[in-house]
């Protein structure tokens, strides 16, 4: 039905209104997208009725709460266009009927805000940096001095503020930090060794053998030098007698 609506005012009027109608009918068929894709949210995207819930289990997961971060903000977004249609003549006589549709669009604005803060929040609890979810921050900053221009810009409009209380937004956008604490890896305990057993006097002198180069044997050397010498000897006996039986036949050839 929504879709209709916005292809009729989109074709074939074209009356003082019709811009307005066209991007309201824009927002509420995202909105209705939104709230079959994540049914935790009122139709009014009240922040305390999504807490009085105690559903949001589902968003512990990083992802799904980066994932529904963006698609709030871009609602944010056509809440924005309808707002800039509705006030495009602000300053000049405005119909009643256009500034109407004011009223529920602050509220939705301010709660979709409301939520979108939570969840960046929630984010930083969730995320080891905020280079992940930084595409989200940009786009919030971006976002923040329009919508606070929205609400400055309705607080002006006696017909608004007749009905409902407009909230007012920092001159600054909050900030968003890092809390979720990185737990170093616990290292492993080594097992404690028992005691060495001191070694004693006897064992300590064994080990210190052990290790000293084994002593060369003497005892065959002694034996082939003593066998030597006496080789040496008979030798010297046998020239002896050689030398004396020489010198008898010498003197025997004499006489």
């Amino acid at each position: 039905m929504f879709v209709s609506l916005r292809n009729t005012w989109e074709r074939k009027y074209r009356v003082e209104y019709s811009d307005a109608l066209r991007s309201y009918l824009f927002f509420l068929i995202n909105k209705i997208q939104l709230h079959h894709r994540h049914p935790d949210f009122s139709g009014s995207f009240s922040y305390e009725d999504f807490m009085k819930k105690n559903n949001t289990s589902r968003y512990d997961n990083p992802q799904e709460a980066m994932d529904v971060a963006m698609e709030l903000m871009e609602l944010q977004s056509q809440a924005l266009e309808v707002k800039n249609e509705i006030l495009k003549g602000l300053g000049t006589q405005i119909l009643p009927a256009k500034l109407s549709a004011l009223v529920p669009l602050v509220v939705e604005s301010y709660n979709i805000y409301t939520l979108t803060v939570h969840f960046l929040k929630q984010l930083c609890d969730q995320v080891d940096s905020l280079d992940q979810i930084n595409h989200l921050i940009e786009k919030f900053y971006s976002q923040y001095f329009n919508i606070r221009s929205f609400y400055d810009d309705c607080n002006n409009v006696s017909f608004v503020i007749s009905l409902i209380t407009v909230p007012v937004l920092p001159s600054e956008p909050p900030q968003f930090f890092i809390t979720k604490v990185v737990k170093a890896p616990k290292k492993e305990k080594k097992k404690r060794e028992p005691p060495k057993e001191e070694p004693s006097l006897q064992q300590m002198n064994q080990m210190i053998q052990s290790q000293m180069p084994p002593q060369p044997d003497y005892s065959a050397q002694q034996a082939a030098y003593e066998q030597y010498q006496r080789e040496q000897m008979m030798l010297q006996q046998q020239q002896q007698q050689m030398m004396m039986m020489q010198q008898q036949q010498q003197s025997k050839c004499e006489q």
